[in-house]
Order: C-alpha cells, then structure tokens, then sequence
C-alpha cells in the first residue's frame, strides 16, 4: 500500500493500489521481469530507461495474452497488443512524442502548461514503455517469434551480471537474428519517425495484378501486402526496406491475375502503422 503502482528492487518487488484481477497479474508479471531487466542485465535505467521498462512492457504484453486467452470462462480474453492498451499510439506521429533515448531527467515533467509539456508528463513514460515494447513485438513479427525469442534470450544471457548499454542491445539482437536493423532502432528510439504505409492503386490485368504500395512517414520499414481473391486464395508480396533506403516513396508489387477481394497492408507493417485507414482496398 506504499505506492500506487509496482516498484522493483533487486529480488523484491512493492505492489499496490486497488487492482482487478488483470491488472494485479499484469503489474506482477511486469514487476517480476525487472529481475531481469535491469536486476540480473545490469543496464543504467537512469540513462536508458526504456532499456529496462521497454523489455519488461514486452514480456508483461504477452504475459497477460497468454495467460487470460479466453480459455477461463470467469476471465474474458484480453490481447496486451490491441492498440487501445498501447499509449505509443496516442502521441505517434502528432509532434509531441519525446524520442526514447532521451536521459531520464530530461523528459518534460508534467508542468501542466501546454507550452511545456502538452501531454501532461505521460511523454516519459510512453517513449520508455510503450513505443520499444511496439517495436519489439514489431520486429518479432517480422523475423518470428522462436527466432526473436532466441536473439532476445541471447541478450540476456550474454549480458547477465554485466552492464549493456543500448549499442549491446542492438549489437546482440543483430547478431543473433544475421541483419542491420539500424533502420529500426533509430526511427524508433533517437527520433520520434513513425511508419505509415498505403495501398494505393490496385489494377487487375489479364497477366496479374498490380498493387501501389505508398509510404507516407518517415520510419522505413519492409511492407507486407496481402491479396485475397474472389475465389478465397491468397498471395502475399513484400516491399523490401531497402526500397524506402533508397528513397522512394512508392513501391508497385506483381500479384497472379485474378479477381481481387482485397488488397490489405499486412505484418509486422501494420503492428507499427500509425493510420490503419489507409492500410486496405477493397473494390466499389
């Protein structure tokens, strides 16, 4: 009853406040992984917080999936992704999101004038909490889950009982996972860069289809299209990173002929986009 929240200390934890049942084993579950991050991977929370509460935030996400996944009658399913549990979203892509790697004690501090701090003090907290956590299950769905488990695992073990700072991080995660993911980790974390993909034009001809995948934000990320036909098959093509690297700002993807149903932004893309109005076609 000290505090309202979870705390963490070294093989302790403080929770209190007036919590239902998910949300008592969502702080739990988020307090416990603390004794990894920071407590066993030494990482300087001061200077890197979202080190610590980023990579808890991911495991309390899927902590709470898994565990209340509707097989439970008394407890209905929660899914610790859907987007209305993720506050990245509510500052992404309006100016006022504050970059993760930013020092502790730097962030605004909830002045409660607009002029300093529009958001009311929550900018610490998303850029620390939220938005890693968003990419990391981002970059998850794009490489999997077993082969991001692995990397992630291998983080923790390398730099148990030592003291990682974010270029480990990025060096261990690459490492494992075989790429240069600079063209995630600094859109994300040293600047505020959101993804936001469009279908465009979509064009049926008598040798294929043809899609118009348009990038409208400044975070380069690899697009997943899915085509779903008349006939209920579906093709799936990707715009490699590389394209957005080398500047453009539109990509045409080749589908096999056919009816389309739907023509839909897919992926690891969506989990990171900003504006899922634009994300699907579907004929008038």
């Amino acid at each position: 009853g000290l505090i309202g929240g979870g705390m963490e200390y070294p093989m302790m934890t403080l929770v209190g406040g007036d919590r239902t049942d998910t949300s008592l084993f969502s702080v739990i579950y988020h307090e416990t992984s603390h004794m990894w991050f920071p407590m066993i991977v030494g990482s300087n929370e001061p200077a890197y917080q979202w080190m610590d509460e980023g990579l808890t935030s991911y495991d309390q996400n899927w902590g709470i999936t898994d565990t209340f996944d509707g097989s439970r009658p008394e407890y209905p399913a929660v899914d610790g992704w859907a987007r209305a549990r993720q506050a990245h979203f509510r500052l992404a892509g309006t100016g006022e999101a504050v970059e993760p790697m930013r020092h502790n004690d730097r962030f605004p501090i909830g002045s409660g004038s607009p002029q300093v701090d529009p958001v009311g003090g929550s900018a610490r907290t998303i850029a620390s909490y939220s938005t890693p956590a968003v990419m990391l299950h981002a970059l998850e769905t794009l490489v999997g889950r077993d082969r991001f488990l692995a990397a992630y695992r291998d983080y923790a073990r390398t730099w148990a009982f030592r003291h990682p700072t974010p270029w480990d991080f990025f060096g261990r995660m690459e490492a494992s996972l075989g790429q240069d993911l600079d063209w995630l980790w600094t859109p994300t974390l040293f600047e505020t860069w959101t993804v936001d993909h469009a279908v465009g034009a979509v064009t049926p001809g008598a040798t294929g289809l043809t899609v118009v995948v348009r990038d409208r934000a400044l975070a380069p990320f690899p697009a997943e299209v899915t085509a779903t036909y008349a006939d209920g098959r579906t093709e799936t093509r990707t715009v490699p990173v590389e394209t957005w690297l080398g500047g453009a700002t539109e990509a045409t993807l080749a589908f096999p002929a056919g009816t389309p149903a739907r023509v839909e932004i897919t992926g690891a893309s969506a989990v990171l986009d900003v504006d899922l109005s634009n994300n699907a076609w579907t004929p008038d």
